[in-house]
């Protein structure tokens, strides 16, 4: 198998809590686009952390969206690469970290093997995620769940979820 397939639409989540939330979040966004053609980018929201037990800082999240023709898997390395790039480790889950970048969906497409599962598993838990995601993709289905995304969004409780404004409004 090639790592290209004819061009899709890739959901991308975003977040950093540590460091320069907002220069991390404008880094991924930036490396994100040299791998396809940007076709979304929803506002930042703050976000207290979201299944943790320890004391940890806010995060900035947001979802960006771009078509390429690039393979899941081939994305998912040049993410992690970016992650690791702006200083991002990995010893514990759901750690504070300076940048966390997340494939949600690649179009319609379900996938499950040991690196990567689409869509992403719990998405449709997450406020931090669907509340941006709906900004840019509201009529986007699930492709297992076969909900809108604005649906699936409407269900969910804020959780602590603030939309704080576009990401060249930001200062860092």
């Amino acid at each position: 198998m090639g790592s290209q397939i004819e061009p899709k639409t890739v959901h991308i989540g975003l977040g950093s809590n540590l460091g320069d939330r907002v220069a991390n979040l404008r880094a991924a966004i930036n490396a994100i686009q040299q791998l396809g053609d940007s076709i979304g980018m929803s506002a930042v929201y703050e976000t207290e952390p979201f299944g943790v037990d320890e004391e940890q800082p806010k995060y900035l999240n947001m979802v960006v969206a771009i078509r390429t023709n690039l393979i899941p898997t081939v994305l998912l390395f040049k993410f992690l690469d970016i992650e690791r790039t702006r200083g991002r480790t990995r010893n514990r889950q759901n750690e504070s970290r300076t940048l966390d970048i997340d494939i949600l969906m690649v179009g319609s497409q379900v996938l499950e093997t040991p690196e990567l599962v689409l869509p992403h598993p719990r998405m449709h838990e997450r406020a931090f995620v669907m509340l941006p995601l709906s900004e840019i993709s509201p009529q986007a289905v699930h492709p297992t769940l076969k909900l809108t995304v604005s649906e699936i969004a409407a269900r969910l409780s804020d959780q602590g979820v603030y939309r704080v404004g576009e990401i060249d409004e930001l200062a860092d």
